[in-house]
């Protein structure tokens, strides 16, 4: 066998040398290990979903719940995380990158002054020796200097770097953006009031990234497609008029609130015949869906219109601080709005505005990409009128420089806002411009009058949002303590076995040991005599003459339930008595 040695190219600094020796034996044998090449373009299996309505669901419709689950979550995926990073072994994230084409793959270190300083130059050597196959780019957070972030590296690192510095937004200045790239898009799933407040809690609590935010939205997705069959309306309309439903289906949609809300209307209304026919006729309730669909999805875009155009007159105001977009659309998904104090607030703050200041409002209202609102022909004269009076060398055209003393008086008479004036004003150019600002604020209060919409007025509003809070809480914010606890304390609720049914006195032979055991345990003082415990726990295991169960397999299944409680934390050794054992934890405590 020969050796030949290779040396790299020596850097400056000395303590960075490399060395790599080759062997090379004389006898050709086949390698043991060959190298195995994956042929990453075939796609993984595909997810599949149960049929539901106790299984009557057709398998045309479980798929086109499938499909439609994909094309809504993948564009809001798209919108919310942009490239996803892979934690892979290089070698597969080469295979991807050239699968893909990707231009750069980004690997951000949050607190990149965390990390130890040998291990990021190792780290850093690593990618860069991979350069020329995957286009790596670092993003390092700095909360301190880049001279001292990079004292920690070393010089055969920092050569391999070409460094810029910027500055990062924060997370709260991100969260609105894509919270309002969710409720704007076309036709796809809205959060609730109760969920999305449990998500922007969870996020400032624990002042968790975007991407963490981005997977509770994917959940929300997941729990509403996976487990709902009713998210088959959410498809594209021809799909569902096409789509042959079975009964359970429409049993399925006279269970909802909604539903029950549209019979009631109609008997109200005295329309017996409408209300029989939702009740008794599929036909005529599907006819009803396809009209529900159409109210839910125009009232949805008529809503998500409104809270932008008050979060646009909202950034307008100088003198007050901006509403955030997330109080704003928490309010507007529970109905809030509606002839809310921040609505009349934000129209009599305008009062307080300048003329011009109100033509780059209403230009800036004009120029929103908004579906449902244009701006209306009475504004568009009133815009046109204030530019004219703009226009006119008056030296401080303002409405308040002009108007003699202008005070407001809020009367709410038939939930509107109105506006009186002294009779100090006098008639004028002062008055005109007063009588413009006037104009404005009731047209914007008639827009908002009749677009503030509550969400759980509109049938079938359970299909387009989703406000479960308990799926999300069990798996984002989960107690493992409370679930352990009723595990022990209720086995069979988890093992759903006959064998566990607990007896008249609430214990039995029949349940794990280390239920038993913790039962005993709560029944305990601070201090457990073993012996007491022990003789407890076999009373119940050997039955009264101990015939269930002799006593050496017991005593295992005892030193077994007590090791187990011990390594949950609840018991240790006692110092004061060699015997006893100390409780550490109480039950709800």
């Amino acid at each position: 066998m020969s050796i030949h040695g290779h040396r790299d190219e020596e850097p400056d600094d000395q303590l960075y040398q490399k060395a790599c020796y080759i062997f090379e034996p004389k006898s050709k044998r086949p390698a043991k290990r060959q190298k195995v090449h994956h042929d990453y373009s075939t796609p993984g299996p595909k997810p599949v979903f149960v049929p539901l309505l106790n299984g009557h669901e057709t398998a045309e419709q479980v798929d086109l719940r499938y499909k439609t689950y994909q094309k809504l979550w993948s564009e809001q995926e798209e919108t919310i995380n942009g490239r996803k990073l892979l934690d892979y072994d290089l070698e597969i994230l080469h295979g991807h990158v050239r699968r893909l084409e990707l231009e750069k793959v980004v690997v951000a270190f949050q607190d990149g002054e965390a990390f130890d300083g040998i291990l990021l130059s190792e780290l850093i050597s690593l990618m860069s020796s991979w350069l020329d196959r995957i286009p790596f780019v670092l993003l390092f957070g700095v909360a301190t200097s880049v001279g001292h972030f990079q004292a920690k590296l070393s010089r055969f690192a920092l050569k391999r770097m070409r460094g810029d510095q910027f500055d990062v937004e924060k997370v709260d200045t991100v969260l609105p953006q894509v919270l309002r790239e969710i409720f704007q898009a076309p036709k796809s799933l809205k959060l609730g009031p109760g969920l999305a407040s449990a998500m922007f809690d969870r996020h400032r609590d624990h002042v968790q990234s975007i991407q963490s935010f981005a997977t509770g939205v994917k959940y929300a997705y997941m729990s509403h497609f996976f487990a709902n069959p009713l998210s088959v309306l959410l498809a594209e309309e021809e799909e569902v008029a096409s789509m042959d439903f079975p009964s359970e289906f429409y049993e399925a949609v006279r269970n909802l609130g909604s539903f029950r809300r549209l019979v009631q209307n109609a008997m109200e209304v005295e329309e017996i015949e409408t209300a029989v026919s939702l009740l008794k006729d599929d036909e005529f309730l599907k006819f009803e869906i396809s009209m529900g669909l159409t109210r839910c999805e125009d009232a949805t875009y008529r809503l998500r219109d409104a809270v932008n155009v008050l979060h646009a007159i909202s950034a307008n105001l100088s003198k007050r601080e901006s509403i955030p977009f997330t109080v704003l659309y928490q309010k507007a998904v529970s109905g809030q709005l509606e002839d809310s104090a921040i609505v009349r607030d934000l129209l009599l703050s305008m009062t307080k505005m300048q003329l011009k200041d109100i033509s780059s409002m209403l230009e800036e209202l004009a120029s929103l990409e908004l579906c449902s609102f244009s701006l209306p022909n009475k504004l568009l004269e009133i815009r046109e009128q204030i530019e004219s009076e703009l226009s006119k060398n008056i030296p401080g055209s303002q409405a308040q420089e002009q108007t003699p003393r202008l005070t407001m008086r809020t009367r709410n008479l038939s939930r509107r806002v109105t506006s009186t004036e002294t009779p100090a004003a006098t008639p004028g150019q002062g008055s005109s411009s007063v009588q413009l600002i006037r104009s404005v604020q009731e047209t914007l209060e008639t827009y908002f009058e009749e677009n503030l919409i509550h969400p759980k007025y509109l049938f079938l509003h359970e299909v387009y949002f989703f406000d479960f809070k308990s799926p999300y809480r069990e798996v984002f914010s989960p107690k493992a303590r409370f679930a352990i606890e009723r595990a022990l304390l209720h086995p069979r609720d988890y093992l759903a076995c006959d064998c566990c049914e607990p007896s008249l006195g609430g214990l039995s032979a029949t349940q794990p040991a280390t239920a038993i055991l913790y039962q005993l345990y709560l029944e305990s003082g601070a201090l457990i005599n073993v012996f007491d415990l022990w003789s407890a726990f076999y009373a119940i295991i050997g039955g009264e003459d101990g015939e269930d169960c002799d006593s050496v397999n017991a005593l295992a299944l005892f030193y077994r339930a007590l090791a187990d409680l011990k390594y949950m934390g609840m018991i240790k050794h006692s110092r004061k008595r060699t015997d006893h054992i100390s409780k550490l934890a109480w039950k709800g405590l």
